[in-house]
C-alpha cells in the first residue's frame, strides 16, 4: 500500500511539473510577462550550535543556501517524540525559554523550500544552572575568609573547599538565592585554602546542579600570637611577644581610656625577635593602673587575629645579694628599690619556719642603706632570710612579692670559714681553677669575693696541677685540640692563669695533627660523621686552634665521601629507634643533618638509599599520640591527622598516614560522633553550629551526617541554657527580638528551639524584661531625641518592634506607673522649640499626638513654657516684614482665632511695638 501511495505521489508531482512547463512556454508566469524566479534545492542541512544560559538554551546556525525558512522539532528523547516548537522562521537563531532544568533536550532543525528540505543532526543540552561568576575571597582574622560571588536565579549555593586545590568538601548549602557571601570560620591560621561555588536548581524532590566556579586561592592569616606580661617596676612593664609562624610583622596597639578606642602603637619585625621572642618595654604614668594592649601577627599585607593583654607596674620582686656571718650577727645585704618606700626584712630558723619581721628599713631614714646586721642571732646557728619591698602608690600601702630565701650559719669567721668548707668540696667536683671557685662562691653562693677568695686561699689548693689535669682530660676525652687551643681553653674558659695554662701545656704532648685525624675518622667509622663544612668550623675554632688550612688538608688526605657519610648516619638512626617503642621521624633527621651542615643533595641522597624504615608504624604510634592526651580523646577527623602528620613537624607522606590509619581501622565515623559529643559537652550549642564546627574539623559531609543522626542531644534545652547565659550577662534591657536573633542568627537554634527556650522564662520574667525595655526606652527618647512617649506610642513600638504580647506591655506600664504629663511635658517643649504656639495649640497638638487632654493640659500649663513670648515669635513671623500685615484689630482677632489669650496678645503686641510698625 505506502508503495502504491509512493507511485501515485511520483505520477502527480510529474504532472504539475510538466503542466507548468506548458504553462511558461504559453507566456504565462505573472503580469507583464516577467518570468518567474528560479528555485533551486536545498543541498545542505543546518548545522546547529547550542547555548546555554540559565533555563534558556538558544540554537543557532548558519544562513543555508535556498532555504527560505527554518522549522525547529523538539524532544526529550533523542529517537522519538519530536515536536514542532516553531516554523516558518527566516532567521538563523532561536531563543528556547523557560525550559525544565536537570532535562536534557534534543533539537532539530529543517531548512525549507518549495523544491525540498534537509534536516540537520540532533543536537542535544541539559539544562542546568549557570556557572558561578565573580568569586571574590577576603581574609579575616587569623581564621576565616568571607568569600562572596555574582547571584543567579536559582535555588541555592554550594560552597566547597579544599587544601590542596584537588580534594574538594562541601562545607555550606545556601538555601536563599539572593545571600552572595559566606563566612568560612574556624580555619587553620597561615594556611593555604581553596574555594569554589556551584549553583543549585531544585525540581521538585530532585537537586540540578550547575558546574563550580573556577577554584580561588588564599592563604589564611597568621595565628593570633601569645602573649606575656611581666611588671619591671612601677613605671615599666615588658610584654613577650612569641613568634608566629609565618608571621613577617607584628602591629602593637593600646587601648585609649580617654577616646575609648585602640590606637595604633609600633610594628615589630619578625627579624627583631630572638630565641622565638620579642619584648616590647612600656614605660606608664600610673603604677598599679590596668592597661590594655593587644597584637596581632602580619604577613604582609594580611593580619590575623588580635590577641589581647593587660597588667599593672608593680614593685619589682626584690633580691638578697649577700649575706656574711659573724659570731653573733649577720649582714644582710640587697638591692635597692627606687621606686619603693622601704624594704623588710623577715627571719626563720628553718627554712619552712615561721619567718618574723626583724626589721623594716625606711629608705627616707637609712640614707639609702641597702644594708642590714642583724645582732639578734646566736652563734653556731643557721638562719634563714628573705625580704619583700613596699611603698605608697596613689595615698595606698603596696608590697611587692617577696624575694626568695637564703641561709647562713653565725660563729667565728663564719664568712671566711664557710667559704673554705665549700671551697674544698668543689674543688674534690672537678679540676677549677681559683678565679672559677671563687666565682661559684660569689654568683651561685652569695658569699663577699674577699671571704671567698680567703676561703680559697686557706685551701692551698695546687691549681698548676688543676690545670695539667684538666689539659689531661682535654686530650683524652674532648675532640682533637691543639696547644694553642688548648692554652686558650684553660685561659678564657675555666679561668687559670698564663702560669698555670702555660705550665699545664708544656707537661704534656700533643699530636695535634693526629688528633685530628683520629677524631674525626672515628666519628665517620662509627656512622656519626658530619658535614664539610661542619668540621672546618668546629676545628677552627678558637678553643680547638686549627688553621682552616690544617683542617681541610685532613678532611682532603681521608678522602671522605659526605654522601655516604650522611647515608651510614641516617641508617643509624634507624637502627637505634625501633618503631615499635621510639620513631625518628623525617623532620627531626632533617633538622638535625642541617645542624650538622650536611648539603641538601647530601640529605636526599641518604634518605633515597637509606635501609627500610617503618614510617607506617611510627605514624601509628605518632597518630594514637596525638588521639589520645592522659586518657582524653581528641577525635581528630582524617583531615586533621594527615595535615598534622605530613606538617614539618612529623613530616611522613601523605600514603603513609592513610596505610597507619587503615592498618589501625579507624572509623571516622565514630570519630566525627566522638567530637560531637565532646563539643556537646563543652558547651550549649545548636544542631547548626555542631554541624558547621564539625564540618570546620574537616570532617567529610558523610561523617558529619552520620554524627548528627546518631547524636542525642537536646538542642530545646540548650537553646534554654544559652538563653539563661544571654539573660545573666545583659547589661541593657532586652526584649524576644534580642534573643531571636541572639539564639537564631548568631548560634544557629531553630525556630522550634528557641520556642522552646523561651516556654521556660515565666511571665513575670517577660514582664520584667517589658519593664527595663520601656524605662530604656523613654531614656533614649527623653534625652537622645527630646521627646516624650505616651502610652500608645509605647505600647506599640513594645509589640510591633521588641515582640512582647500586649499583655506583658500592659502589665509593665500598670507596674511602672509613669507619668504622662511629665512625657507630656517633654514633648511639648520639643514642639515649641521646633514651632509656634499658643496655649490652646499647644494642648491640642499634643492630644493629637496621643496624650489624654488631662496630661496634655497639665503639660501645656507648665511654667517653663512663655505663651507671651511665643506671641511675639508668632506676630515676628507672620506680620512684621509682611508686604500688608493687615489691621491691628484683624491681627489681635487672628491670635485670640490661634488660641492666645488676652495678656499674651496685649505683651506681644507692646513687646514687638506692633502698632507703631502698623501706623
Amino acid at each position: 500500500m505506502k508503495k502504491c501511495l509512493k507511485l501515485l505521489l511520483a505520477f502527480a508531482l510529474i504532472f504539475v511539473l510538466a503542466f507548468n512547463s506548458v504553462k511558461a512556454q504559453e507566456g504565462g508566469g505573472g503580469e507583464g510577462g516577467e518570468e518567474p524566479p528560479v528555485v533551486s534545492k536545498i543541498t545542505t542541512a543546518p548545522v546547529v550550535k547550542i547555548k546555554a544560559n540559565g533555563n534558556t538554551l538558544t540554537l543557532s546556525w548558519a544562513a543555508v543556501e535556498n532555504a527560505t525558512s527554518y522549522k525547529i522539532e523538539r524532544s526529550t528523547d533523542s529517537k522519538k517524540g519530536y515536536k514542532v516548537i516553531a516554523s516558518d522562521l527566516v532567521e538563523n537563531t532561536y531563543a528556547d525559554k523557560k525550559l525544565t532544568y536537570g532535562t536534557k533536550y534534543y533539537y532539530k532543525v529543517t531548512a525549507i523550500n518549495s523544491l525540498n528540505k534537509k534536516t540537520s543532526e540532533v543536537v542535544s543540552k541539559k539544562v542546568v544552572p549557570n556557572k558561578i561568576t565573580n568569586v571574590t575571597l577576603k581574609q579575616s582574622g587569623s581564621t576565616k575568609v568571607k568569600v562572596s560571588w555574582d547571584q543567579t536565579n536559582n535555588s541555592g549555593y554550594y560552597i566547597f573547599r579544599s587544601t590542596d586545590g584537588k580534594n574538594w568538601s562541601k562545607i555550606k548549602t545556601i538555601k536563599d538565592k539572593t545571600t552572595v557571601k559566606f563566612t568560612d570560620s574556624k580555619l587553620k591560621s597561615n594556611k593555604n585554602y581553596y574555594y569554589q561555588v556551584q549553583a543549585y536548581q531544585k525540581v521538585g524532590s530532585d537537586v540540578v546542579t550547575g558546574s563550580k566556579s573556577d577554584s580561588l586561592k588564599i592563604k589564611t592569616a597568621p595565628a593570633a600570637p601569645e602573649l606575656k606580661f611581666y611588671s619591671d617596676d612601677i613605671e615599666s612593664f615588658r610584654i613577650r611577644i612569641a613568634q608566629v609562624k609565618g608571621a613577617t610583622e607584628y602591629e602593637f596597639y593600646y587601648y585609649n581610656e580617654e577616646t575609648e578606642k585602640w590606637e595604633y602603637d609600633w610594628a615589630y619585625l619578625s627579624e627583631w625577635f630572638n630565641d622565638g621572642y620579642y619584648y616590647a618595654y612600656q614605660y606608664v604614668d600610673e603604677p598599679y593602673h590596668t592597661y590594655k594592649y593587644k597584637v596581632r601577627a602580619c604577613r604582609n599585607d594580611v593580619c590575623g587575629s588580635y590577641t589581647e593583654i593587660s597588667g599593672q607596674a608593680k614593685l619589682s620582686k626584690p633580691a638578697i645579694y649577700g649575706l656574711r656571718a659573724e659570731k653573733k650577727a649577720v649582714h644582710v645585704y640587697f638591692g635597692y628599690n627606687w621606686d619603693a618606700d622601704g624594704t623588710e626584712i623577715y627571719r626563720a630558723t628553718s627554712k619552712d619556719g615561721n619567718y618574723k619581721k626583724i626589721k623594716t628599713i625606711k629608705y627616707s631614714d637609712s640614707g639609702y642603706s641597702n644594708h642590714f646586721k642583724d645582732t639578734g642571732v646566736s652563734a653556731d646557728k643557721t638562719y634563714y632570710y628573705k625580704i619583700r619591698t613596699y611603698g605608697t602608690v596613689n595615698g595606698e600601702k603596696k608590697y611587692s612579692s617577696y624575694s626568695g630565701i637564703r641561709s647562713v650559719k653565725t660563729g667565728k669567721d663564719a664568712g671566711v670559714n664557710s667559704a673554705y668548707e665549700d671551697a674544698k668540696r668543689i674543688n674534690k667536683d672537678w679540676y677549677y681553677s681559683k678565679q672559677g671557685i671563687i666565682d661559684i662562691l660569689v654568683n651561685e653562693y652569695g658569699y663577699k669575693k674577699a671571704d671567698a677568695t680567703k676561703g680559697v686561699e686557706k685551701c692551698k689548693i695546687d691549681f698548676k696541677d688543676n690545670a695539667l689535669k684538666l689539659a689531661k682530660r682535654y686530650v683524652l676525652y674532648s675532640s682533637a685540640i691543639t696547644k694553642k687551643g688548648l692554652k686558650y681553653s684553660l685561659i678564657n674558659y675555666h679561668g687559670f692563669t698564663e702560669a698555670e695554662a702555660k705550665y699545664a701545656v708544656g707537661k704534656i704532648n700533643i699530636d695535634s695533627h693526629q688528633l685530628l685525624i683520629d677524631n674525626i675518622s672515628d666519628g665517620i667509622s662509627y656512622g656519626y660523621g658530619y658535614g664539610r663544612q661542619y668540621y672546618i668550623d668546629e676545628y677552627t675554632d678558637p678553643y680547638a686552634g686549627f688553621t682552616e688550612e690544617e683542617v681541610v688538608e685532613v678532611l682532603d688526605s681521608l678522602n671522605i665521601n659526605f654522601y655516604e657519610v650522611a647515608l651510614n648516619r641516617l641508617n643509624l638512626y634507624y637502627e637505634d629507634n625501633n618503631p615499635d617503642y621510639y620513631c625518628v621521624s623525617r623532620a627531626t633527621v632533617k633538622e638535625d643533618f642541617a645542624n650538622y651542615k650536611f648539603t641538601e643533595d647530601e640529605t636526599e641522597y641518604a634518605f633515597e638509599n637509606a635501609n627500610d624504615y617503618d614510617f607506617v608504624a611510627c605514624a601509628k604510634n605518632d597518630y594514637e599520640g596525638l588521639e589520645y592526651n592522659y586518657g582524653d580523646r581528641n577525635y581528630y577527623s582524617k583531615a586533621e591527622v594527615i595535615e598534622t602528620l605530613t606538617s614539618e613537624q612529623y613530616d611522613y607522606t601523605e600514603e603513609e598516614v592513610n596505610a597507619a590509619l587503615t592498618s589501625l581501622d579507624v572509623d571516622f565515623n565514630e570519630i566525627a560522633l566522638g567530637r560531637a559529643n565532646k563539643l556537646l559537652g563543652e558547651n550549649y550549642i545548636s544542631a547548626a553550629m555542631l554541624r558547621a564546627l564539625l564540618g570546620s574539623y574537616e570532617f567529610t559531609e558523610e561523617e558529619v551526617e552520620y554524627a548528627m543522626l546518631n547524636i542525642d542531644a537536646d538542642f530545646g534545652f540548650n537553646a534554654y541554657m544559652r538563653l539563661l547565659s544571654k539573660l545573666d550577662s545583659m547589661q541593657e534591657a532586652a526584649c524576644r527580638v534580642t534573643f531571636t536573633s541572639h539564639l537564631g542568627v548568631d548560634l544557629g537554634f531553630t525556630d522550634e528551639d528557641i520556642e522552646y527556650a523561651f516556654s521556660q522564662v515565666t511571665e513575670d520574667e517577660w514582664i520584667q524584661m517589658a519593664e527595663d525595655s520601656i524605662v530604656e526606652l523613654l531614656e533614649y527618647n527623653n534625652t537622645e531625641n527630646n521627646m516624650g512617649l505616651n502610652a500608645n506610642d509605647i505600647t506599640t513600638i513594645m509589640i510591633e518592634d521588641y515582640y512582647f504580647t500586649n499583655d506583658e506591655v500592659s502589665a509593665a506600664l500598670e507596674n511602672l506607673s509613669i507619668d504622662f504629663a511629665e512625657q507630656a511635658l517633654i514633648s511639648a517643649k520639643k514642639f515649641v522649640a521646633e514651632g509656634t504656639f499658643s496655649k490652646e495649640s499647644l494642648i491640642n497638638l499634643l492630644v493629637s499626638s496621643g496624650y489624654s487632654e488631662e496630661d496634655a493640659t497639665t503639660a501645656a500649663n507648665d511654667s517653663s513654657i512663655d505663651y507671651g513670648e511665643e506671641c511675639v515669635e508668632y506676630i515676628l513671623d507672620h506680620y512684621i516684614g509682611e508686604e500688608n500685615p493687615g489691621s491691628l484689630e484683624n491681627i489681635i482677632s487672628d491670635l485670640a482665632a490661634y488660641g492666645f489669650s488676652e495678656d499674651d496678645i496685649n505683651y506681644a503686641v507692646e513687646k514687638t511695638d506692633l502698632e507703631s510698625y502698623l501706623d
